[in-house]
């Protein structure tokens, strides 16, 4: 609502600009210090998310410029994957399925990576759900980004002509008695 008040102030005469400068001080003070605010008010160093109208037979109606996409099918995956962004991307992915189980979901991806269980649980929701997911690379896919990226259907993974993929080597560590029951026998071999 915030975001939406500082959009549309511009659009309207003088008195109901100050009128809505108003309403947005009121609310900024009356959210002070909530994440709501945080995310919904931009400071000068925040991005405002743009507002899209939709004209239907009722009228007209605002969007926010990722739900309008939604509404389309479209997934963003924009910047690195964490467990909000993930917990974002499996509700999107878990409600397009219950809209329409054959019509393909399309993902854009332009991530230098995250968290491992965090892009895993976005992997298997992919995998879990009844249509098919396209993935399109958009700037680049890096890490986790990359398997997000080949975890889209089969003939339905692209990439743009100046996006970048990277994958790297899988990292990761064992221990144990079995590890070191393994290099004991490996050492015993070459005595």
């Amino acid at each position: 609502m915030c975001a939406t008040m500082a959009l549309n102030r511009f659009r309207y005469p003088h008195f109901t600009r100050t009128l809505t400068d108003f309403a947005l001080l009121k609310y900024r003070s009356k959210h002070e210090g909530s994440a709501r605010c945080l995310h919904a008010c931009s400071s000068p160093t925040m991005s405002l998310i743009p507002i899209v109208l939709d004209k239907t037979t009722h009228g007209e109606r605002a969007f926010d410029i990722y739900s309008r996409l939604l509404k389309d099918r479209i997934i963003c995956l924009m910047g690195p994957i964490n467990d909000e962004i993930a917990g974002l991307v499996v509700a999107q992915l878990l409600y397009l399925q219950s809209e329409d189980k054959k019509v393909p979901i399309h993902i854009y991806i332009n991530s230098p990576g995250g968290v491992v269980t965090a892009g895993l649980a976005i992997y298997d929701t992919m995998q879990f759900i009844k249509p098919p997911v396209a993935t399109w690379c958009v700037g680049q896919a890096s890490s986790m980004g990359s398997l997000l990226l080949a975890a889209g259907a089969p003939g339905l993974r692209f990439a743009l002509p100046h996006s970048r993929i990277m994958v790297h080597q899988p990292s990761g560590s064992a221990h144990g008695e079995f590890v070191y029951g393994a290099k004991l026998l490996q050492a015993r071999l070459l005595i």
